[in-house]
């Protein structure tokens, strides 16, 4: 039989305590956290072609320049400009860089740099009952900073959900959902209508592997060597674009050889309005384009024509 002196039960007592805290000093006070994710979250406003606002929602900077929101919140959009949470700075769109309708998420990129980006956490460690914060904008009252629980992780759709207990209501889709240590992990995008508190996000993870695809257009914008030569398009594959956008002129085409399409690269002015996956254009406004040529050969739901699209002039 062990004979355990005093003294040890309290080196015990101590060392928990300890581990205790050293566990609960990985999280930050929620205080902490909005100071940390207000100032790289936004309000987003979208205007038609006249000019007149018709739809609002938030978002957040991932970088100094690249703002995620839901693709719900841009569609049908001739202009889009984000407000930062104490409404001192606005941003305007220069174009979209990433959008997906079935996942609802997009990346615009801006023409100013933001002090504050968020970082991106894993939405694959979110577990039932973790506490979460969610910033936006509801009714136009940019820098809500809200409280709760996870309260479920959902498959709804066929689509993966996080349900959240923190507040989320018209105007906040596109906002942050942060962890404890103030990780972004979902993404806003609205609650259940018939139902009281059942809002939900976007696991987080489905942004990443969109910035994974993005990310190599990148690469290719800044002319990263490749053993695979740019090769001779068939006239046939340009002719398919220039019919189905005659209201713009294409020039500088470049196209890769990649499996049984090409990808490819493009400029190109629009001399009408013009709407490009849900996103329109009007006259005079200089884009570079990428994409893959299976696109618009094999359309699937959900697939866009052009992969990427980015505004260099906006002819204003």
């Amino acid at each position: 039989m062990l004979n355990l002196k005093p003294v040890n039960t309290w080196v015990l007592r101590f060392l928990i305590f300890v581990a205790a805290a050293g566990v609960h000093a990985e999280a930050m006070e929620a205080r902490d956290i909005a100071g940390h994710a207000l100032p790289a979250s936004v309000a987003i406003i979208t205007f038609n072609a006249a000019g007149n606002p018709f739809a609002q929602g938030s978002g957040f900077f991932i970088s100094s320049r690249r703002i995620v929101t839901n693709f719900h919140v841009i569609r049908d959009a001739s202009s889009i400009r984000a407000r930062n949470a104490s409404g001192d700075l606005v941003y305007l769109s220069k174009g979209i860089l990433f959008q997906d309708a079935n996942k609802d998420l997009a990346i615009i990129e801006v023409d100013r740099d933001s002090m504050k980006i968020l970082t991106l956490g894993d939405s694959d460690r979110v577990v039932v009952g973790e506490k979460v914060y969610a910033v936006g904008s509801p009714a136009g009252y940019s820098g809500t900073f809200t409280e709760g629980l996870v309260s479920g992780l959902r498959s709804i759709e066929g689509k993966s959900l996080i349900q959240i207990s923190a507040p989320i209501s018209h105007g906040s889709s596109g906002g942050p959902v942060l962890d404890s240590n103030g990780n972004v992990i979902g993404v806003s995008v609205g609650g259940h209508t018939t139902g009281q508190n059942l809002n939900f996000a976007i696991p987080i993870n489905e942004l990443k592997s969109a910035m994974a695809r993005l990310g190599s257009l990148a690469q290719k914008d800044r002319g990263a060597s490749s053993s695979v030569e740019p090769v001779v398009a068939d006239p046939k594959l340009i002719s398919m674009y220039t019919g189905s956008f005659p209201t713009m002129n294409f020039t500088k085409w470049e196209f890769t050889k990649n499996g049984s399409g090409y990808d490819f690269t493009v400029s190109a002015r629009t001399t009408k309005r013009v709407k490009i996956d849900e996103y329109n254009y009007p006259p005079g406004v200089d884009l570079f384009l990428t994409g893959n040529t299976e696109d618009i050969q094999s359309p699937k739901s959900g697939t866009h024509v052009f992969r990427r699209v980015r505004i260099l002039n906006s002819g204003r």
